[in-house]
């Protein structure tokens, strides 16, 4: 995955780049970190994805165990028993959905660009993810002790699905991707809330020039009265004397 990555990587740039350690430490972090939010997503919820949640361990094992077979649970559900229509599950556009769409956070924080980068490592990485999760459940109830979902592990299922997933000629592996892409820009679409585009007329200050001028003037003549020192009144001889005679006189 990570030289496919790579290699796309470079395509789109048009340019050849020396893969350092540097980078592929750091594109094996982000793969990691990709896996294990995934793996968080779907663990507790694969169940409700594959409407097993209300049935008995016993029936819930045996029809884990159906969806296991031939890699079943890849398959549109309509299709599901005669294992037609591969990567069409509901269920992969739906986790896709859930962790990427669903909830205030992550709906304040769409990234629209993330649509042009589903593509079939993705999807197969997702389905890679849901069959993990299923085989956790394959007893009834989920099993904690489950092996961890890492390159190590979980690659021969990558990898098998991948060649499944290559069985498809070109146009329809295109095809299978732009389906699943429809589908959640589809459902984006129809989440949206139409916006209020109510016309909003600003009021008329007249020229703008003069305006600025008036209001600079205006700070300006305020901090100047703020600043300017108290000036205390100085009496007038006149006003001195006779000041004086009505002193003398209380004095009297």
């Amino acid at each position: 995955m990570l030289e496919e990555s790579w290699g796309m990587a470079q395509d789109r740039l048009g340019e050849y780049k020396v893969k350092i350690k540097a980078i592929n430490s750091h594109l094996k972090s982000i793969h990691s970190r990709v896996r294990s939010q995934l793996v968080y997503e779907c663990r507790d919820t694969v169940i409700n994805l594959y409407g097993l949640n209300h049935l008995l361990a016993e029936t819930k094992a045996a029809k884990v165990k159906e969806l296991l077979l031939y890699d079943r649970f890849v398959c549109e559900g309509k299709c599901r028993m005669g294992m037609e229509n591969r990567f069409m599950a509901e269920e992969i556009v739906e986790l896709i959905w859930n962790k990427y769409f669903v909830g205030a956070k992550m709906w304040g924080n769409i990234d629209l660009g993330f649509l042009d980068r589903i593509n079939k490592q993705f999807i197969c990485l997702v389905a890679s993810v849901i069959r993990h999760c299923l085989k956790a459940w394959s007893l009834g109830t989920f099993n904690q002790n489950s092996v961890e979902f890492k390159y190590e592990t979980a690659f021969s299922i990558y990898d098998r699905l991948i060649k499944g997933w290559e069985v498809h000629s070109d146009q329809v592996q295109d095809l299978i991707v732009a389906n699943v892409k429809a589908e959640v820009k589809d459902r984006l679409l129809r989440k949206t809330r139409p916006v209020d585009q109510e016309m909003v007329v600003y009021s008329v200050v007249g020229d703008m020039d003069q305006y600025e001028m008036e209001l600079r003037e205006r700070l300006f003549n305020r901090r100047l009265r703020r600043d300017q020192p108290t000036i205390t009144r100085q009496a007038t001889p006149a006003q001195s004397d006779t000041s004086t005679e009505q002193d003398a006189q209380r004095q009297d």
